[in-house]
């Protein structure tokens, strides 16, 4: 893969090892996810990676390198991220579909690239084959997880070949794109008709002084009179979890989310006598909780339906799980992206480093991470769909409340 001058500067040998012994103690101290590694405990990933550091005298090594151990966590909430490399945008959006077992495009800018596309090749190499050569890089709960992040800009060379399904070979040169051309829009909501109301949230974050949660409850707020309600988080990539925008929605009580933090994590005020005894191969839990939670006095009364994909993850999906578990919501789309937590954050100038520190259960105590919520009811958009913009899984939602 070729690799820009940015990607050659030098990053001394002290600096390249404060990073990697930092990221390792961080992983001592706060990794909540052994279960799902392949190593016994970080000396043996100091074995592993120490020559690799001391070597990569680049940042593109580097990042190869430290990409490669964090992906070694089998964790979506760990993650190594050079702002330096990760500057440039590829100008599309392609994810897998599972399905179809194809790479879909569904958003581009680039000339001769559109939705509904399917990407055959990168750079003449069959896009499996390239995908298993970087699979060890990215980082992700899940195979899933990580077919999904392939076309992650920060993997890409300056310029490359897309194949796509269609014949064609296509030059994508990365660049740095307006913001504007890039962002999203975070809330949007409307009345389908006079008994239906949608709200689509695609963050639970606060950016630019919006809070979403805070215009989602206002949203939901003006549309309490609506008989039913369509709550669209795909591609909602998390935040803080919308426990007020839960109690406004909910119209029972609920247990919350399983969740814990090992022995050794001081980012809690972790009391010896609350260890509950589980085991976590070498390391222990010693702080776990589950919390009950009532609705809002004036809570919504109404049907709800929610709508959910791969791109839904983290803060999302914990926003999803009691509708689910409770039934109080019909479910529609696919299986989310079945990651959450708090990752401890470590940062070194332009590169940053996360540790996935929160382990979390299903409400009932069955399995999460790496697996997700699975829909109520499964619908999948077909390449027609996504070439001619429509949105079979809102039309579902739309059907039912309609009685069709």
């Amino acid at each position: 893969m070729a690799k820009s001058k940015t990607a050659l500067s030098e990053i001394p040998l002290k600096e390249r090892i404060k990073i990697f012994s930092k990221t390792l103690y961080a992983i001592d101290r706060y990794f909540g996810h052994w279960e799902g590694v392949s190593f016994k405990d970080t000396d043996e990933l100091y074995d592993r990676y120490i020559n690799k550091v001391i070597e990569a005298k680049d940042r593109h090594r580097l990042f190869m390198a430290m990409s490669k151990l964090i992906a070694d966590l089998n964790n979506g909430h760990s993650m190594y991220f050079d702002d330096i490399l990760g500057s440039k945008h590829i100008g599309f959006l392609a994810f897998y579909h599972d399905r179809l077992r194809k790479w879909v495009v569904h958003w581009s800018v680039v000339a001769g690239i559109v939705p509904g596309d399917t990407i055959k090749s990168v750079d003449g190499i069959p896009v499996e084959r390239f995908y298993k050569r970087l699979s060890k890089h990215i980082y992700g709960s899940s195979e899933r997880m990580r077919r999904n992040d392939l076309f992650w800009p920060i993997y890409f060379p300056e310029s490359f070949k897309v194949g796509l399904g269609n014949g064609k070979a296509i030059e994508v040169k990365k660049r740095s794109y307006p913001r504007e051309l890039l962002k999203r829009k975070r809330i949007s909501h409307s009345r389908i008709d006079e008994n239906i109301g949608y709200l689509r949230i695609k963050d639970f974050c606060t950016e630019d002084g919006i809070n979403s949660e805070a215009e989602a409850i206002k949203a939901v707020k003006g549309m309490m009179d609506c008989e039913s309600l369509i709550i669209d988080v795909r591609g909602n990539n998390g935040g803080s979890t919308p426990r007020r925008l839960m109690r406004l929605l909910m119209d029972r009580e609920w247990e919350g989310e399983i969740f814990a933090y090992t022995k050794q994590n001081s980012t809690k005020d972790v009391i010896e006598s609350t260890y509950s005894g589980k085991k976590l191969k070498s390391h222990e839990y010693a702080y776990e909780r589950q919390e009950h939670y009532k609705p809002s006095a004036n809570h919504y009364k109404g049907r709800l339906f929610m709508l959910m994909d791969h791109g839904t993850i983290s803060a999302a999906e914990n926003f999803l799980m009691p509708f689910k578990m409770s039934k109080r919501a019909v479910i529609i789309g696919s299986t989310t992206a079945g990651t959450t937590g708090e990752p401890y954050p470590l940062e070194f100038g332009d590169i940053r480093v996360t540790i996935g520190a929160y382990r979390c259960w299903l409400p009932d105590g069955s399995e999460f991470e790496g697996i997700g919520i699975k829909p109520d009811i499964v619908v999948y958009p077909t390449l027609k769909d996504i070439r001619d913009g429509k949105d079979p899984v809102l039309d579902k939602a739309i059907r039912i409340i309609r009685g069709k």
